[in-house]
């Protein structure tokens, strides 16, 4: 069990031994920065708590069998993440392997979003529902013709079936729920809760938890304060800080590590099958694999950057709108997040810099010229930029609207 899980050796050996020895909790909260394997960890814990025999990776019973394919009705998967970003990727390595891991790889990808869309979340919001139906009926029925058990279309018509499960894909990251995960859907996933299992547990998985309202952070605690007995519940997080303590203290936690440049080049190699990674981090990997822009979020920042500190009139205006088209295209608020976090790179560097002057990490990436920055405007900046991604990541904030109050909070002081 838990052999697809890589460089968390430490949360992986303590699952085991909770799981072995009957003392795992009701409800865990997986703590740990981006793309360190805690949704894939809890999703192999859902398998694991089901398997009808084995618990291996492999094992062929059927409970195992549709948790590989995250189509098993025994797990419920709610809250934001960086769908567009997994699924491009995921795309990319089917496209170039058609392989058995490269097909699950994908589907895998794809079905964390679907899952969004299960109507026992959606249920007294069906009229929402109904407006992304089609895509939803689109993309089961293309993936339906990628069955790890069968062979795959020819690889022309393999390609233009995942462009149009992407394309779909990206229509329905657009209409998720602004307010993060509804109040009416943390009561239809209590009631859910309470219903008894296909097979032998079910396994609730909310990811983002921090972003929950009030509301439905209440109505959360109901359901955590008395658990059933056969449902675990999951709650992920990359800010531990800003999870409510109620919320904590209701449940046990587990850290996942951050990974080293090393481990994420592992990740990388077995995972995506690209044999010789240069890049430091996964973020960096998702990040510039899979932003279908003509320039990159670190490309768009520093453009961005220097318009603010030397504005052009007209040309500036075309500048900003051009970076919002751009945004807007790859995937909206995912990947205005990035170019946020590109920004805060950007001032990270200028700060490590007696000239402001840092040379590009990639060479069709413009290099960060002697900008006229001062100390005080550069922390100001520095705070104005995080509360806008901490805005837009809690209220999911139009692209528009976050870029506009930013470069005029900017240039004002």
């Amino acid at each position: 069990m838990f052999e697809n899980i890589l460089s968390q050796e430490a949360v992986v050996e303590r699952l085991r031994g909770e799981i072995s020895g009957g003392t795992l909790p009701h409800v865990l909260l997986f703590e740990g920065s981006r793309y360190s394997a805690k949704l894939s960890t809890a999703l192999e814990l859902a398998r694991v708590l089901s398997c009808e025999a084995t618990a291996n990776w492999n094992c062929r019973c059927s409970s195992c069998n549709r948790h590989r394919e995250l189509v098993h009705t025994d797990t419920i998967m709610l809250g934001d993440r960086y769908f567009l970003q997994e699924i491009r990727v995921a795309a990319d390595t089917m496209r170039s392997t058609r392989s058995v891991p490269g097909i699950y790889l994908f589907l895998r990808a794809v079905r964390k979003l679907l899952r969004r869309f299960d109507p026992v979340l959606w249920e007294g919001e069906e009229n929402r529902l109904s407006k992304v139906a089609s895509s939803v009926e689109t993309i089961e029925e293309t993936l339906s013709r990628f069955s790890p058990e069968g062979e795959l279309p020819g690889e022309e018509e393999c390609r233009s079936q995942i462009d149009l499960v992407v394309q779909h894909a990206a229509k329905l990251v657009g209409v998720l729920p602004r307010e993060g995960v509804p109040v009416q859907m943390v009561r239809n996933l209590s009631a859910w809760a309470h219903i008894a299992p296909q097979g032998r547990a079910k396994t609730a998985v909310l990811e983002r938890v921090d972003r929950l309202q009030e509301g439905a952070r209440n109505a959360l605690l109901k359901t955590l304060e008395e658990p059933p007995e056969n449902v675990r519940f999951v709650l992920i997080t990359d800010n531990r800080g800003a999870v409510a303590e109620t919320v904590l203290s209701r449940a046990r936690a587990y850290r996942f590590a951050e990974r080293t440049e090393e481990q994420a080049g592992e990740v990388v190699r077995r995972i995506f099958r690209v044999e010789e990674p240069a890049y430091r981090s996964l973020r960096e990997f998702f990040v510039r694999t899979s932003f279908p822009g003509t320039h990159s979020p670190r490309g768009l920042a520093r453009s961005f950057l220097e318009h603010v500190v030397e504005p052009k009139g007209a040309e500036t205006y075309e500048k900003l709108k051009s970076i919002e088209q751009e945004l807007k295209a790859a995937g909206g608020e995912e990947w205005l997040h990035e170019f946020l976090r590109e920004l805060l790179s950007a001032f990270r560097a200028i700060l490590r810099t007696e000239n402001a002057r840092r040379p590009s990490s990639a060479p069709d990436e413009p290099a960060l010229e002697e900008l006229p920055i001062s100390l005080e405007q550069l922390e100001r900046w520095n705070a104005l930029v995080r509360r806008s991604l901490q805005q837009g990541e809690r209220f999911r904030l139009s692209v528009s609207s976050i870029l506009d109050s930013l470069y005029f909070s900017m240039r004002s002081g």
